[in-house]
């Protein structure tokens, strides 16, 4: 282990001064930051406290793809949000250290100077989770090799389990496939020793895992005063997440594909003129509804949505085919196009060499389809362009041929019959127009202009590769830093400069909504995207 340290400060082993704030029980070994080189311009993947990127690191025999882990530390100076991560760090690394098994993921060690806190190292699985290796494989894969997939999950978690150790996390995110097609379970994050567990507990509903998760750790609130608690995860809760495990390799639909908060999305098979195309159903949940009141407001929103998507028709909006009638007992759903790439922001993040003018082309899309949805005097409502750590807000697409297209019409108006549409933040907070925060008019209510604000935010991301206020994990957090005038910072990353021309216009975008002021409109947004576009493609063209 020693030609991995390093010399700390003051003549410290730095290792030292890491378990200081971490604490770990057991030495993980220690990788020089000077052997690992990011390979992608952004994280590969983000989870609820952490990023993964793509990395190299340089060995004795030679350069290998590795997966860092960086958990994220917006405020640094924050002692006890850097003792909670850092928590965090201790009992995953603690956890992983102790195991060595054919289909578990091999820990490789920690580095300890790429942020406040340790970053985990572990090795490159080129094919990805086992939801990405479905969603490219499935309709190869014979049923002898989709049970030779479930017997080597089963073995790795019999090993966990024999270890004493519950996983706590076991998703198809969370199962990764190596390069010879095998198993390696991984994120360790909510993992425990059962024998050392005590009073440790770790809440384990959080967005992503809920369609693998065990039902009794899906507590909702109750009328009592009393604090909820997180629960401790289980074997038995880790064997119902291995059962959905065995549904999803075998492709039995239970769960929809995206869920938001009055409708479910799923994939489904359209049969017209003897063809069959995949297709998106958007249906309102009724299934649990004993609120009302709560399935009126459901009911209110999905006829104004497919009021407003009736009347739109444009080559940068998402199309709807029609409604089906009994999808359900009692529901109908609206029919659209299924998207194979996506939203805007999985798309740019699958694409680490995603050029400036294809980005820009996007910014377009999104701008052309905005002026189209203002002239027709509709306000979208809720323009997001979805981060990686959320599950819902799936508002803007991309089709096959790399165009963005606009979707989600459930909190859009048509201003002429809504003179005030009253507005209730949700997840799209990151990208709302901070107007819509207050109890002052013209707050509180959609406009136009908060449109544009929303644009602004749309432009930010798909330049920059992050989602506004990304260092900000919390929505509560986001909303406070918008209640005090705060603005997303511009990337200091040169990987991620916004150039002082579009940051400007960006900035534009943000600009109070006051009387002396007046934000860019939509058209303006076009002509300006499409002036940059063309200069781009000029000057591509005498490099030819």
């Amino acid at each position: 282990m020693n030609n991995h340290l390093k010399e700390g400060h003051n003549g410290i082993d730095p290792i030292d001064e890491i378990n200081a704030l971490v604490d770990f029980k057991i030495k993980p070994i220690l990788i020089p930051s000077s052997t690992i080189k990011k390979l992608e311009m952004y994280p590969h993947g983000a989870g609820g406290i952490g990023d993964v990127w793509k990395c190299s690191m340089s060995t004795a025999s030679g350069m290998h793809p590795v997966a860092v882990k960086i958990i994220r530390t917006p405020q640094s100076d924050d002692k006890e949000l850097l003792y909670r991560a850092g928590r965090r760090i201790r009992q995953e690394a603690y956890v992983w250290i102790q195991l060595s098994h054919d289909y578990i993921l091999p820990f490789e060690g920690i580095i300890d100077d790429l942020g406040s806190l340790p970053a985990l190292v572990s090795l490159w699985m080129e094919n990805g989770s086992l939801n990405e290796y479905l969603k490219h494989n499935f309709p190869q894969l014979s049923d002898w090799r989709k049970s030779g997939l479930i017997q080597q999950v089963a073995a790795g978690l019999s090993y966990l389990h024999g270890k004493d150790v519950v996983h706590g996390d076991l998703t198809g995110t969370n199962i990764l496939i190596d390069d010879s097609g095998n198993i390696r379970i991984a994120d360790f994050s909510l993992s425990m020793l059962v024998a050392e567990s005590g009073n440790l507990t770790f809440g384990s509903l959080h967005s992503g895992n809920t369609r693998w998760i065990a039902p009794e750790f899906v507590k909702l609130p109750d009328d009592s005063d009393e604090p909820q608690l997180p629960l401790k995860p289980t074997k038995t809760g880790d064997i119902y997440s291995f059962g959905c495990i065995m549904l999803q390799l075998f492709n039995i639909p239970l769960h929809p594909s995206a869920c938001g908060g009055y409708g479910d999305v799923w994939k489904c098979d359209l049969k017209k003129d003897g063809n069959v195309v995949k297709v998106a159903a958007k249906a309102i949940r009724r299934q649990g509804a004993s609120d009302e009141d709560a399935l009126k407001k459901a009911l209110k929103r999905g006829k104004r949505e497919l009021e407003v998507w009736l009347k739109l028709r444009h080559d940068h909006v998402l199309p709807l085919y029609g409604v089906a009638h009994e999808f359900g007992p009692g529901t109908t759903v609206m029919v659209c196009p299924w998207l194979e790439n996506g939203t805007v922001t999985s798309f740019i993040a699958s694409r680490c060499d995603l050029g400036t003018r294809h980005r820009l082309q996007l910014i377009s899309d999104v701008a052309d389809g905005l002026r189209y949805l203002h002239s027709q005097s509709i306000v979208h409502g809720d323009l997001t362009g979805v981060g990686l750590i959320q599950a819902v807000h799936a508002n803007i697409l991309v089709c096959a041929q790399g165009m963005a297209h606009l979707a989600d019409f459930g909190l859009s108006i048509i201003l002429e019959e809504h003179d005030m549409v009253s507005y209730s933040v949700t997840g799209a907070a990151r990208w709302a127009a901070p107007e819509l925060f207050t109890d002052e008019a013209p707050g509180d209510f959609l406009s136009l202009q908060s449109d544009m604000y929303s644009f602004g935010s749309i432009m930010f991301q798909i330049l920059s590769g992050v989602i506004p206020y990304h260092k900000l994990l919390r929505n509560n957090q986001v909303i406070g830093a918008i209640i005090k005038g705060g603005k997303p910072p511009r990337p200091e990353d040169p990987q991620t400069q916004i150039s002082d021309l579009h940051w400007n216009f960006i900035q534009e975008c943000w600009l109070p909504i006051e009387r002396r002021y007046s934000r860019p409109s939509a058209n303006d947004a076009y002509d300006f995207l499409q002036y940059e576009c063309g200069l781009i493609f000029e000057s591509t063209m005498l490099l030819l």
